[in-house]
């Protein structure tokens, strides 16, 4: 009760507070909707918008903003887990059946999603079934259970990995006197996925959530369900997309699989379910990012071809899904700037596949480990208007961010400034969701010359072609493409003049892109 009032006070302040929906005159192709986007928007729950003021993100905040997020063009979001737990971050579960409290009720997850539904915006939800949480009932009987030496094959004891002596990643259970296995915390005993009675668990969970209208899930840690073993892995992977495909036909699936950009990435697509391409994410040698400080855009054009061609090798439904970062990584506003940030969303917004933006991106939103080593920096809340900028109370526990490094505009300030981030976004949204090849046409490499800074690709789906071209330096080009009978059929300014194709010779400003055919 006390925290509730104290919230109250600073009601003004909160930077997860929920204002009315605002509209904004950025002129958008009315003919083009979200229905045929495929972009994901992933939301740290806890920290995106706060409904009934008690300093955490809820349910019923998310569903005030769908109408920003249908404007913006968002196909699909990805809720990081919204069960009980004892940790904000909540990927220790203790009942994947229920919603955690600060998040609200099932009949406020109904609400979500008739809501979404309403606007064509799809729901997964992301699966922890790499672990529990210690204070999971399946534990707890785990532990007297084979204290008890109890042998009936239905036991939670088996719904674990025990050992008698110490292993590496195994914990010591003062209740079992045993060690369990625990790759990631004490607080997270991994699951015995090799136990039917745990299998039949994970498939009523999600039957549970399909039938309350999720899309699919997100999986978490795929590659740590069994240690060290991918093999085993990518089968149990292939299972569980069987399995939920023949629930819901048109589920959507995507694993985190943190991997380089080698065969053991890849063979995990040929599970059939798509994976996020880490490799290309951050500051990695083939990422978005460093092309766009580099300014070599043929590089992230070579990287991304050569992702996809190693891709298809191994499966006809798998996708690529780029990211720039997410919940586990420091954001992209700290070291992409203005309009470096505008030419990165082009780049990777306009990739094959589903890419995936992460709360907040839009606007620049920052948070990085920092010294502290605390992830809590990168899920910082959202910041809907600049009034909420003028102080931070509700964080989430843990950080250390110095909030005075913050943005100072919110979304809905963004929204009426017609050159923002944010409006670029919608600008690039619009445009993947105008012409859905970008999705999952087949991209082909060109290079210009010897030109380094330009990212050109060919698209293809069926009898349909598309030139697509991404200006990564920060100085105008003029490139003989070497084409003729193309024109420019959209593009994507950062800078006022706008570029043109004088025959062959394609003038192409800063940080802009190109649409031709």
């Amino acid at each position: 009760m006390k925290k509730r009032f104290f919230s109250f006070l600073f009601i003004t302040f909160l930077s997860l507070s929920c204002h009315p929906n605002q509209t904004n005159n950025y002129p958008l192709d009315p003919d083009v909707t979200n229905v045929n986007g495929s972009v994901f928007y992933e939301i740290f729950v806890g920290s995106f918008c706060d409904s009934n003021h008690d300093g955490v993100g809820d349910l019923r905040g998310i569903a005030s903003k769908l109408d920003y997020l249908e404007d913006l063009g968002i196909k699909g979001l990805w809720l990081t887990p919204i069960h009980p737990s004892d940790t904000y971050h909540k990927y220790d579960v203790k009942d994947y059946l229920a919603i955690e409290k600060e998040f609200g009720t099932l009949d406020d997850f109904d609400y979500l999603i008739s809501e979404a539904n309403k606007r064509h915006i799809d729901i997964i939800l992301d699966l922890v079934i790499n672990h529990s949480s210690s204070n999971h009932e399946w534990f707890k009987d785990a532990e007297k259970d084979k204290r008890d030496n109890v042998l009936d094959p239905t036991s939670k004891r088996f719904y674990y990995n025990w050992s008698d002596t110490q292993q590496k990643g195994y914990r010591y259970s003062n209740v079992a006197q045993s060690y369990y296995e625990g790759q990631f915390d004490t607080s997270m005993p991994d699951l015995n996925l090799d136990n039917e009675y745990v299998i039949n668990e994970i498939e009523n969970i999600i039957n549970f959530w399909l039938n309350r209208g999720v899309k699919g899930f997100r999986l978490d840690a795929v590659t740590s369900f069994f240690s060290g073993k991918s093999s085993k892995n990518i089968a149990f992977l292939t299972y569980l997309n069987d399995y939920i495909k023949s629930q819901k036909e048109d589920a959507f699936i995507i694993g985190e699989a943190w991997e380089e950009m080698t065969n053991v990435l890849y063979n995990y697509a040929s599970s059939g379910m798509h994976f996020f391409n880490f490799p290309m994410a951050e500051v990695n040698p083939k990422s978005v990012g460093l092309s766009v400080i580099q300014q070599t855009g043929n590089n992230f054009a070579r990287a991304l071809v050569a992702s996809e061609v190693a891709l298809k090798e191994r499966s006809t439904t798998s996708k690529n899904a780029l990211i720039l970062s997410n919940h586990d990584m420091d954001r992209s506003g700290g070291y992409l700037k203005d309009e470096k940030a505008k030419i990165a969303a082009s780049a990777y917004l306009l990739t094959p596949g589903y890419p995936f933006m992460y709360y907040g991106e839009e606007i620049g939103l920052k948070g990085s480990r920092g010294g502290a080593n605390t992830d809590a920096n990168r899920r910082l809340p959202m910041i809907w208007l600049e009034k909420d900028t003028s102080e931070q109370t509700n964080n989430p526990p843990g950080t250390t961010y110095d909030f005075s490094l913050q943005v100072s505009k919110g979304a809905f300030d963004l929204l009426n400034v017609p050159n923002s981030l944010l409006n670029h976004y919608k600008k690039v949204i619009n445009l993947r969701n105008k012409y859905p090849i970008f999705h999952d046409g087949l991209y082909y490499h060109y290079q210009l010359h010897d030109n380094i800074h330009l990212a050109m690709f060919k698209i293809e789906k069926d009898e349909d072609i598309i030139y697509l071209i991404h200006n990564f330096s920060d100085h105008q080009i003029e490139a003989n493409i070497n084409m003729s009978n193309l024109e420019i059929i959209d593009e994507i300014k950062t800078m006022q003049k706008p570029a043109s194709l004088n025959q062959d010779l394609l003038t192409l400003e800063a940080y802009s892109s190109v649409i031709l055919k």
